[in-house]
């Protein structure tokens, strides 16, 4: 991810503080936000900034090409920062903050709404029919939510990849004063909200070597030795509809769990266990 604006968050947040921009968009300042690509331009390539008519995400840009009206969905507009993701609308203080007007953004409508139908040029390009309807998605991890049923709010869903995601579905976009690595945004699912954290996967391996296995002088063949005769725990179906049993959340980086996650069905009381995890930490990153 791009960190060239790192140096602008400071400034930024002389503007609008810290916690008033965590209030509203669910998150603070971070330099892969779109609000800070748009600031970088206003800073360091203001004639660019000056001449922009319209800054766009790849899910806008796109349903314009196809339908001729731009469009971006309620997740994709939350992960921008400069969303009010209470009232899902752009907010005109933070907009203010970064230098970008309402007009020079697609409007924000909810997942799976209907933009309209593709263009005759684009169905032609693509072999699709004319008409086709052509409707709005969500950021990948919400909708991934869906598809593994995490929309009743406390269900949770852990992704496992490049990034380790930890996703929750709630009914109300409570948000913490103060930074937790927490993301609070919109659902693709209809009146919900997600909570989100995020970290690299090999963290999550390094962060096992570190602290079950003394540090940098263990190797990771010596883990994986050990990890391929360590027994996985077995999924259990409980009363309530969960599962229990393997229990891994990657908030390894943090001092405590977040006060937002406290009270979800897949954390258990106190900071969870990994002891039990490492084997299969070893076979997902691997």
């Amino acid at each position: 991810m791009d960190t060239r604006t790192a140096d602008l968050i400071g400034p930024i947040e002389m503007v609008v503080a810290r916690d008033t921009w965590r209030a509203i968009a669910g998150a603070s300042l971070g330099p892969y936000a779109s609000a800070m690509s748009i600031a970088w331009l206003r800073e360091h390539r203001p004639e660019v900034h000056k001449r922009t008519a319209r800054f766009s995400l790849v899910q806008d840009f796109i349903t314009q090409r196809l339908t001729g009206t731009p469009a971006l969905d309620h997740p994709n507009a939350s992960r921008t920062l400069l969303f009010d993701v209470r009232s899902r609308g752009w907010c005109p203080e933070l907009m203010a903050a970064v230098g970008v007007g309402e007009d020079q953004l697609a409007p924000a409508l909810p997942s799976g709404t209907c933009v309209g139908a593709i263009c005759e040029a684009a169905a032609a390009e693509l072999g699709l029919r004319p008409g086709t309807a052509v409707s709005l998605g969500g950021h990948d991890q919400t909708c991934a939510g869906i598809g593994a049923g995490v929309v009743k709010a406390g269900s949770m869903l852990l992704s496992c990849g490049t990034a380790w995601v930890l996703l929750a579905s709630v009914d109300r976009p409570s948000v913490a004063v103060g930074d937790g690595g927490v993301q609070v945004y919109c659902h693709a699912a209809p009146d919900r909200w997600a909570l989100l954290t995020a970290h690299a996967g090999g963290n999550v391996f390094a962060w096992c070597r570190d602290v079950l296995y003394g540090g940098a002088n263990t190797g990771y063949e010596e883990i994986g030795a050990e990890a391929a005769h360590r027994p996985l725990p077995q999924r259990v179906d409980t009363d309530d509809g969960y599962t229990s049993g393997l229990q891994l959340l990657a908030l390894h980086r943090l001092h405590r769990i977040p006060p937002q996650l406290e009270n979800l069905h897949a954390v258990e009381s106190g900071v969870p266990t990994i002891f039990g995890c490492v084997g299969f930490v070893f076979r997902v990153v691997r």
